[in-house]
């Protein structure tokens, strides 16, 4: 670069060479599009702020400076924009996060928020505790029934701690709601079995107990009516140890699950025709119908029947397992001949002592000595009694089923033979055979089933899931109401192994064949049914933790007087109010109760209220009127009282 004389002044900006690729570049232009997240309001940057300012040591608007001619970043001059253009960067970085936090749409700072909101008369709505629901397990009174069925009542601000796990802390919870709870609602369970289906097609039967001692080849007498009766062969038996019973099948190799038939009831009405409370009219009128439980308190209180008679009765007759009247299951333990059938055959011979027919014997003896509603077995079987089954099998595969009327034992000599016979009466003159059109082949060909023992009838287990919006419970319970809320506990179909937990309430309580029926006003989830639990002792509660402070003295001479709240921070619970929230603040003065309001603004002088404020770091400040817009503290020592909770 040539050295200019001063009296050689500088004809154009570039000259010297030294602002060679340098402009203008601040302030920059501003202009956000509506709608943003964040606002652009810098006005330039460290590197802009310091091109400007290189560029402008060349402008004619500061001859003083043209002998500054370099331009390199260890010059003084150079060093000291650069400093400028860094404390231009700070500057402006801060100011564009200042204007960010001037809107609500694009603050970020919880004080930002918080003082935008107060220009309006606006304050944050604070945190809402969390809510839960909390099961109650009720103790029982072992040997003390009517102790064990009592109510327990559980009061609003009952305190629960939860357990905590690895760095937790424990937190409490309070109900919000007063509830009644029994010790039978701890573990509610659905139906799991039901009475069989009992008829002679039946390919499958479960019986109570393992040691019943069956095999397969044995024989099963299903009684099922007075006329409606089979014997079956026995395929399969399975003794089932977990449940104590023993499924026998009678068509096939495996044993034929049973699965719940649903048939529906017609529904109970309610009448005034008075009838005395007995097992024989409820059986008739009102078992085996589906009775809402309001109707049938309504039908009780008519008829002027305990409630509890009503139930005890129910429970008799569901526990009635045996088959009613002659209907059932036996097990026909023995299969034996009938006297005679040994009998020795004897040859015919022609005139002239040869047989008629070679190798013909005569087969048939003559039965005039039998009797249509007797037979004789070929020994004597004292284990026969009078009133069991016997099964008579003729030849052709003709069998017919007796009940025996009448037994004895006693020596026969007939058709060449003499042993020890058991005569059988069968009742009734029922016949088992004609002695005048049958022949002799048919004492021959018979067998005999005897020593018929009744096996009892096990409920079988219910093999469908629990799912929809009902289910059927194991009891009969009429203490639990519509709208009560319960939480459903299982192991869900598509996940065995893990217990899910489902609040559900309760839409309508039904009585459906002496079993209460509970319907949702929501659809469950499909669970496997041996594993559900419902616990009916179920309470809302919400996080927070009841305490009491005395928080001063009021001075009657002194306008707005504030007070802090000692514990922090103060519990707010959902409430169907405008902001969604309310608190849990209880003021009092002098033990009267002073109401919260949102401002003092529109208020009179002998209005009972306050006001409150949340600082940032969460504490509560609460401040009283003035004596023209709410009523000053009366002056009292140690008279302003505060119960409220704390946690959120």
């Amino acid at each position: 670069m040539s050295v200019r004389q001063k009296n050689n002044p500088l004809r154009n900006l570039n000259d010297c060479g030294c602002c060679q690729g340098l402009t203008l570049q601040t302030p920059l232009k501003i202009a956000n599009r509506p709608g943003l997240t964040a606002i652009e309001y810098r006005v330039g940057t460290h590197s802009q702020f310091r091109q400007s300012m290189l560029a402008r040591l060349s402008s004619s608007e500061y001859p003083a400076l043209e002998s500054l001619r370099t331009r390199q970043d260890d010059d003084f001059s150079v060093a000291l924009l650069d400093a400028w253009a860094t404390a231009a960067d700070v500057l402006t970085f801060y100011q564009e996060r200042i204007a960010n936090e001037s809107y609500l749409c694009t603050a970020v700072e919880r004080s930002s928020l918080l003082e935008l909101s107060r220009l309006v008369g606006y304050e944050l709505n604070p945190g809402v505790a969390a809510s839960t629901f909390l099961a109650f397990t009720i103790e029982e009174a072992p040997g003390a029934p009517d102790q064990a069925t009592q109510e327990t009542i559980i009061n609003t601000g009952t305190k629960v701690q939860s357990v905590p796990g690895p760095n937790e802390d424990p937190q409490t919870f309070e109900t919000v709601e007063e509830i009644k709870a029994r010790p039978e609602w701890n573990k509610i369970k659905p139906r799991l079995t039901m009475q069989q289906p009992l008829n002679t097609n039946i390919k499958s039967v479960t019986v109570a107990g393992t040691g019943i001692n069956l095999k397969q080849g044995d024989r099963l007498l299903i009684v099922a009516g007075k006329i409606d009766r089979k014997v079956r062969l026995i395929t399969h038996v399975e003794p089932q140890e977990d449940s104590h019973t023993t499924h026998i099948s009678m068509d096939g190799i495996k044993p034929v699950k049973i699965f719940t038939a649903k048939v529906p009831l017609l529904p109970g009405t309610v009448f005034s025709t008075s009838f005395k409370l007995t097992e024989t009219k409820v059986k008739n009128q009102i078992l085996g119908k589906t009775w809402e439980s309001k109707n049938l308190f309504a039908l009780a209180a008519i008829q002027n029947w305990s409630i509890q008679d009503l139930v005890k009765i129910f429970e008799n007759l569901r526990s009635q397992k045996t088959a009613p009247g002659e209907t059932g299951v036996f097990a026909l333990r023995k299969r034996v001949s009938l006297f005679g059938y040994n009998a020795p055959r004897i040859m015919d011979y022609n005139g002239d002592g040869n047989p008629k027919t070679q190798d013909k014997w005569v087969s048939e003896w003559s039965p005039a000595n039998e009797s249509s509603d007797k037979l004789y077995l070929d020994n004597a079987y004292d284990e026969v009694l009078p009133g069991s089954y016997i099964a008579i099998n003729k030849p052709g595969n003709q069998t017919s089923i007796h009940t025996i009327a009448n037994v004895r034992t006693f020596p026969r000599t007939e058709y060449g033979i003499s042993s020890k016979t058991t005569e059988i009466t069968l009742s009734g003159k029922d016949p088992w055979w004609d002695p005048n059109k049958e022949g002799f082949s048919v004492i021959r060909g018979t067998a005999v089933d005897i020593l018929s023992e009744r096996l009892e009838l096990a409920e079988s287990p219910i093999e469908e899931q629990v799912h929809g919006n009902n289910v059927l419970l194991d009891k009969i319970d009429l203490n639990l109401k519509d709208g009560q809320t319960v939480i459903l506990t299982g192991e869900p179909v598509d996940q065995p192994g893990v217990l899910k937990s489902e609040v559900m309430t309760i839409d309508t309580v039904a009585v459906e064949d002496g079993f209460t029926r509970l319907t949702f006003t929501k659809e469950l989830a499909n669970y496997i049914r041996k594993s559900v639990v419902i616990n009916a002792n179920v309470s809302r509660a919400t996080h927070g933790e009841t305490v009491s402070d005395v928080l001063g003295s009021g001075n009657a001479g002194q306008p707005y007087q504030k007070f802090l709240l000692r514990q922090s921070p103060l519990t707010f619970v959902s409430a169907p109010t405008p902001r969604g929230s309310e608190s849990t603040l209880n003021v009092r003065v002098n033990d009267s109760q002073w109401h919260e309001v949102s401002s003092f603004f529109g208020r009179g002088s002998d209005d009972r209220i306050f006001t409150t404020r949340i600082d940032d770091d969460g504490k509560t400040t609460i401040q009283f009127g003035d004596g023209i817009t709410g009523k000053r503290l009366p002056s009292g020592q140690e008279n302003v009282r505060a119960t409220y909770r704390k946690g959120m």
